[in-house]
């Protein structure tokens, strides 16, 4: 009879009390994942991150860790967008600069039109960057944002060498991008030097939304 008993128990009851466990907190993690699905449409994906930007140099579950920073083409796009913007503030600079010269430099446009590029270029980086904290109109478009781990707002030091300085060397070796590629958390070569990383808004989100981080 004790035999029978403890049969019993040990047939479809308790499977039925792992069952309702297991739902009951299956429930609870979809219920958490909705609350953050909810929160997350009312925060931009800079608001996520000013909160949670602890969890951008840790370790994240199943692999998401190199996810979290920007790619390589959508860094490159963001970077095309902002060209433009240095090719028009260029435009804009020298037709000032050209009207008040004497007629003889104009014999050196070449060079006056280069070292115009240039000062554009690290300028625009700069303060852009700095600005908007971490983000140029570019990164902004396709929602990206330079992130360092003890500056929850970047100081111009590092705006300066990471970004004016930066494209800067980026614009004339170009195949430093490729640093992007082939580093575990798509740092590219001035990131070693100002230890910091690119993240992707968009799949922070996602990864805020997922419980992950």
């Amino acid at each position: 009879m004790a035999k029978e008993r403890d049969d019993k128990l040990q047939g479809p009851l308790p499977q039925l009390n792992d069952q309702l466990y297991h739902g009951r907190l299956e429930g609870e993690a979809e219920a958490i994942r909705h609350d953050k699905q909810k929160k997350a449409q009312k925060l931009s994906g800079q608001d996520l991150l000013m909160s949670y930007r602890r969890h951008v140099d840790r370790n994240l579950v199943n692999g998401f860790s190199r996810k979290l920073y920007a790619g390589f083409w959508i860094r490159l796009w963001a970077f095309l967008v902002d060209l433009i913007f240095v090719g028009a503030l260029q435009a804009i600079l020298l037709a000032c600069v050209l009207t008040f010269l004497p007629d003889a430099y104009l014999v050196q446009w070449p060079l006056v039109n280069y070292l115009a590029w240039q000062l554009v270029l690290v300028v625009y980086f700069s303060l852009a960057s700095y600005l908007l904290n971490g983000q140029t109109l570019g990164k902004a478009l396709f929602k990206l944002q330079v992130v360092k781990a003890d500056q929850y707002r970047l100081n111009f030091g590092t705006c300066f060498v990471r970004e004016g300085l930066g494209k800067l060397i980026l614009s004339n070796l170009p195949i430093l991008g490729l640093f992007v590629v082939v580093t575990p958390k798509r740092q590219n070569f001035m990131d070693f030097f100002t230890d910091t990383n690119v993240v992707a808004l968009d799949q922070f989100r996602f990864l805020y939304e997922e419980n992950r981080i």
